[in-house]
This record gives C-alpha cells, sequence and structure tokens, in this order.
C-alpha cells in the first residue's frame, strides 16, 4: 500500500475525553488538529464507560488568583515544607491513596482548581448538568466526591457524545475507524507525526504534524476477562516506547472483582461497588453458598476494587469462589426504587430476564484500567521525546476519571499548539514511510498457508490467555517468569507465522489485528517487567513473595524503556512534598486501604 501524505499542525490520536479537549484547545490556540480515532470519537474506548465525574473540595475564590498563589505555595513548599490546609488535605489524601503515592502531589492541586473553576462551569454552559434532587444540590455521596450525568453509569456516555457534537461544530477534522500504527521521527530524535491505516476507507496515511498528541486512553484488553473492546490493543504505550518514550507504573494494573461472568459479552458491563446514587445502601459479595464475604459499605471509600480483590482471593483460597466465577454481587439490601431510577444496569438485567432488587449476580474478575503509560511533564504533558505530548490516562501521571483527561487535554493542547508555533515543520521521514509501507505489504500479500498459520486475532487470544495466567492480580516471581518465556515464544514462533486471512482494503478488521499484535506483546513483556521488579505489594500490585506495603523503600517509580529490543528497568523515587502515607510498612492483607 502506498501512503498518502497528509499535513497538519497537531496530530491527536485518540477520541475520548482527552483526546476531544487536546483538539479542541488546540484549536482555540489557533492550530490546525487532526483527530485520528481506532473506533468512533466520544463512542469508543474508555469515555463512554466512565460512571460518574470526579468532585474537588469547592474553592473560593477567582481562578487566576487561586492560580497565582498555588505558584507561591508550591515554591515555598520547595523550601521549606508547608501544611495542606485541611479544607483539602483529605480530599488530598483520598487522591494520592486511589494513586498509591507514585506520582506528582501538584499536580492534583492543579487539577482540583481548574476542574471547581473552569471544568464544571463549562460543562453547564454546554446544557449539561449533573443529577440533583428536588432542591437543586447535585445528588451524590455525603462526601460529594462525584457527580453523576443522568444516571450512574451513563455519565461518559452523555460526556462523549457532547464532546463530539463540540468537536465536529468546530470544524475540527476527524478520521474515525482509522488506527494509528507508528509514530515516524527517524534519527531526528523528534516525532514527526504518525502512520494511519484509514481502515473504514482502505487507505494508508502517512500524517506530518508538527506536534503529535497521544491520547488512547488506560483500558486495554489485554487479558481474556477485560472491560476494554475489541479496538483497546495499548497501540499508544507501544508507539511512544518505540519511540524512544519511557514508561512506568506498569505494574499498577487496576482489576474489577463484581464483573458479570456471563455472558462474556457483558464483561465489560461492570457492577458498580461505588456508592450507589439515591440511597445510603451498597452491593454485598458472596460465595456460592451465599455466605457474604465482602460488605463494601464497610469500607469508607469510593473506590473498593483492591479490597475486594483481597477479600475475593481468601474465598479462592478457600476453595469457596474462582477468579473466573463463583462469587456474587448482590443489590438485595438496596431499595428497588433507586436502583430502577439511578442505575442504568437494572434494564440490561431485565434483558437476561433478572432482577436487579432480587436477584444475585455471578461476577468475574476482569483486567480494567492500569495505573502506568507515558512518562510526561504533569505541568505541560510533554514526553521526554521532542514534540510528543500525551494526553489522559495513556500517562503514567494519573489513574483516569473524565475531569482528568480533560485537563490533560487542556494542557496538551496547548502545548502543542505552542510547539506547532515554536518549532514549525518536523524533518521529513521518508525512510520510515517506505519501511512502514512494506510492513502492510507483506501482511497483505503472504501466501495463503495450508490453513494452520495462526490468524491475528487467534494470536490476539493466545496473548491474553498468558496474562490471565500469570499476570493478573496474583503474581508470582515464577508466574512473571513464564510469562516472559511464553510472549517471546509467541514472538519468535507465532508473530512471523502469523498470517491475515483478507486482503481487502477496508474494514479489514484481520490487518488492523496484526498490527496490533506486536504492541500487545511489547507492552506485556513491558509491564511484566514492571511487576518483576516491584518487590512489595501495593494497591492492585499483589506479589505473593512479597505480602507488604514498603512506603520506606518502595515508593519509587518502575521505568522501563525499549533499547535496542531488549526491556530497561530502572527505580526513581517519588517526592513527597506536602503528605506522606501514614505508616512505612504494614501487612498488604491486614490494612485494606494498602
Amino acid at each position: 500500500m502506498n501512503a498518502e501524505r497528509v499535513k497538519t499542525d497537531v496530530l491527536v490520536i485518540g477520541g475520548g475525553a482527552a483526546g476531544c479537549a487536546a483538539a479542541l484547545e488546540a484549536k482555540a490556540r489557533g492550530a490546525r488538529p487532526l483527530m485520528v480515532v481506532k473506533g468512533r470519537m466520544g463512542r469508543s474506548g474508555a469515555t463512554p464507560l466512565a460512571s460518574c465525574l470526579g468532585a474537588p473540595a469547592p474553592m473560593p475564590g477567582p481562578y487566576p488568583l487561586l492560580r497565582l498563589m498555588k505558584r507561591i505555595y508550591s515554591a515555598a513548599s520547595g523550601v521549606v515544607p508547608l501544611p495542606v490546609p485541611a479544607a483539602y488535605a483529605d480530599a488530598m489524601r483520598q487522591m494520592l491513596d486511589f494513586h498509591y503515592w507514585l506520582v506528582d502531589q501538584d499536580y492534583f492541586l492543579d487539577w482540583a482548581m481548574w476542574t471547581a473553576k473552569r471544568f464544571y462551569p463549562e460543562l453547564e454552559r454546554s446544557g449539561i448538568y449533573v443529577l440533583r434532587d428536588e432542591e437543586g444540590v447535585p445528588d451524590s455521596p455525603p462526601d460529594g466526591s462525584y457527580h453523576v450525568i443522568h444516571t450512574h453509569g451513563m455519565t461518559g456516555y452523555q460526556y462523549g457524545e457532547s464532546k463530539r457534537k463540540e468537536v465536529l461544530a468546530a470544524g475540527i477534522e476527524v478520521l474515525e475507524e482509522a488506527s494509528a500504527f507508528a509514530l515516524l521521527g527517524g534519527e531526528s530524535g523528534e516525532v514527526s507525526g504518525a502512520m494511519v491505516l484509514d481502515y473504514a476507507r482502505g487507505r494508508l496515511l502517512a500524517v506530518e504534524a508538527k506536534a503529535t498528541v497521544l491520547a488512547t486512553g488506560h483500558t486495554n484488553w489485554l487479558s481474556r476477562r477485560a472491560t476494554g473492546t475489541r479496538e483497546m490493543a495499548a497501540n499508544g504505550l507501544a508507539m511512544a516506547a518505540r519511540a524512544g518514550a519511557a514508561l512506568s507504573n506498569l505494574e499498577i494494573q487496576w482489576f474489577h472483582a463484581s464483573d458479570m461472568a456471563e455472558p462474556e459479552s457483558w464483561m465489560r458491563l461492570h457492577s458498580y461497588p461505588n456508592p450507589l446514587n439515591g440511597t445510603a445502601h451498597r452491593a454485598v459479595m458472596s460465595n456460592e453458598a451465599d455466605e457474604v464475604f465482602m460488605n463494601i459499605e464497610d469500607f469508607d471509600t469510593v473506590m473498593p476494587y483492591t479490597i475486594q480483590m483481597k477479600k475475593l482471593r481468601e474465598q479462592v483460597r478457600q476453595g469457596k469462589a474462582r477468579w473466573d466465577g463463583g462469587s456474587y454481587t448482590d443489590y438485595r439490601r438496596v431499595e428497588p426504587e433507586a436502583l430502577e431510577k439511578y442505575q442504568y444496569h437494572f434494564e440490561f438485567y431485565e434483558k437476561l430476564g433478572r432482577d436487579m432488587a432480587r436477584d444475585r449476580f455471578e461476577s468475574a474478575v476482569t483486567w480494567h484500567m492500569s495505573a502506568g503509560g507515558v512518562r510526561a511533564d504533569p505541568r505541560t504533558m510533554e514526553t521526554g521525546v521532542a514534540r510528543l505530548y500525551i494526553a489522559g490516562a495513556v500517562g503514567s501521571h494519573m489513574l483516569g476519571g473524565l475531569p482528568l483527561a480533560a485537563y490533560d487535554g487542556h494542557l496538551a493542547g496547548a502545548g502543542a499548539a505552542r510547539s506547532a508555533r515554536r518549532m514549525g515543520s518536523p524533518p521529513g521521514c521518508d525512510d520510515e514511510v517506505r519501511a512502514q509501507e512494506g510492513r502492510l505489504a507483506e501482511l497483505l500479500s503472504a501466501p495463503a498457508g495450508d490453513g494452520n498459520a495462526p490468524s491475528p486475532i487467534a494470536v490476539k487470544r493466545r496473548i491474553r490467555e498468558v496474562v490471565w495466567r500469570d499476570m493478573m492480580y496474583e503474581k508470582s516471581a515464577a508466574g512473571l517468569d513464564r510469562a516472559l518465556g511464553s510472549l517471546a515464544a509467541l514472538r519468535e514462533e507465532a508473530l512471523p507465522a502469523m498470517q491475515v486471512r483478507s486482503r481487502a482494503r477496508r474494514y479489514n478488521v484481520d490487518l488492523v489485528d496484526a498490527l496490533d499484535v506486536e504492541d500487545m506483546l511489547d507492552v506485556c513483556e513491558m509491564a511484566a517487567h514492571a511487576s518483576r521488579s516491584r518487590e512489595e505489594s501495593r494497591g492492585p500490585h499483589f506479589r505473593t513473595e512479597f505480602p507488604f506495603t514498603d512506603n520506606e523503600n518502595w515508593i519509587r517509580q518502575v521505568v522501563v524503556r525499549r533499547e535496542g529490543g531488549q526491556v530497561r528497568v530502572r527505580h526513581e523515587p517519588v517526592r513527597l512534598k506536602y503528605l506522606r502515607p501514614k505508616a512505612e510498612k504494614v501487612d498488604y492483607f491486614a490494612e485494606p486501604f494498602a
């Protein structure tokens, strides 16, 4: 396939909350953005899965004044440690607990100000209002930690639709159902755009951009069970790593314990353990014998996912549940009218002939969102590679959430627009373009095999089986070593033998899957090395040999890079600028929030 040449100021790869925000910000600053979306803008990826909107503590005062005061406070704290104001300390500590103390603390203070003063007012100016009670007060948990739009679980869908309309109204060019599969840059050491397979129209594009923003999200289908969709194959992480960017925190992988076990196609329909709108009650989890092993109401947190995994492990060890079933999510103590009014799940369960208010639902573990990703400056979203920015949870600086992703998009779009204006056109990359043309031609021209050659989707399934067997919640050195050996064998044997079964140019999902396979192998291998390197248990990262959380020695980022075909690992300490964990070393299973 010969590539068509396309030029733009800012290339945005990804069409969720972060990508839309980046494109809109770049456009507002006078740049010409082009969005490339593997699925459908605002309708695919992680954005529609978002159940709620994070809400920071109220902040009196105008935004410019708050930013000035924050800069002064931050600078002074760099010299003499200053306490965090009591009004914000608890909220900030909660955010740091959710991120396992491995992230920049200034980032969350900056995000909180922007969200309170910019995100929510702009949301309502666009006609989107959070759910309120009869007095007009947002219908949120008692601590006001989040809001929802319409119903709990539909927030991401409503928000994604609004961003889609906003981007299209702004006249931003969008290529949907187009997969960016390689960043361009060559020996210049800077990114100059990307190769894009426009599979909806059967075209290959070489997009030359003055700045590029990766906004490909945090949820990837890398395990047999996952909340990701077909198009989510860690492409952004793999492209960034091959371009020379460092990745970190890949071992901190979140899991869901209460996703639907059957039908398998509904495993994305997460049975939320979060506080439920319209009620003070929450779900419980029980085993095959209907014995409750976790009452979510017992834990003062809006994110009990890791606690669920700890409790489930005990049931698995006792033979009372399995990782792939045998545990149940139970809403029977919740008022039926609250479930029907505020939860979108109700109508889905009805399609199965089940009653959310009366029945238990068999659950199984799924691979959900990664806390790790591309390293970037959290003040600007610049990576260590020139002209390359990230936005949202493709980065390693935050776990995810629509306001966080939108804030990142705001920063990345502004930075990319400045970069495009200041740096001008990037160096040419004709050799790389020809190499990628040859790569696709080879995939499409492979001779028909004897029927034994693996298809791309078959290789994907084998990768997912490796991850399910050896890289899920309960990890060990032996299992991770086995995973690395299995991934290496797939790279050596299955990858060269793999054959694309269709020669079609349009909607050739086999070809898209073939491009995904190498990305999945790269990222799974890097994640296994990162997990092998962290010798403690922290949040959802559990190592059987190290059942303790070591805040004295392991508040470090595990940084991985690809160099000469090898994965290099190093550790970098995280600066605890304002707050510290309450304990230096704790028993991982004795402390629910470790």
